[in-house]
């Protein structure tokens, strides 16, 4: 998204692959106000049958990059999930 000004884009997908894995029901709702990346809606079901949701603000450039907010992920295997996602 451009930096500066205002902008908004929401995004829905049945399925995709991340990590070379099939995560599902996709759904994105994330803008820019100025230099920040607004993060209304960020989630999907994920390996190990988990979920994950990111909402919040991301601020900042580079190692200086900070996100306010919250990230849940919960799920009926931690252990496939952290296998996945390290």
């Amino acid at each position: 998204m451009p930096t500066g000004g205002t902008t908004r884009s929401t995004f829905a997908s049945e399925q995709a692959v991340l990590g070379g894995d099939s995560i599902s029901n996709v759904k994105a709702s994330i803008g820019r106000i100025g230099d920040q990346l607004v993060i209304d809606e960020l989630s999907a079901g994920l390996p190990g049958a988990s979920r994950g949701d990111i909402r919040g603000v991301v601020t900042g450039v580079g190692d200086a990059t900070t996100l306010q907010g919250r990230v849940t992920v919960r799920g009926a295997s931690i252990a496939r999930f952290a296998n996945w996602f390290t």
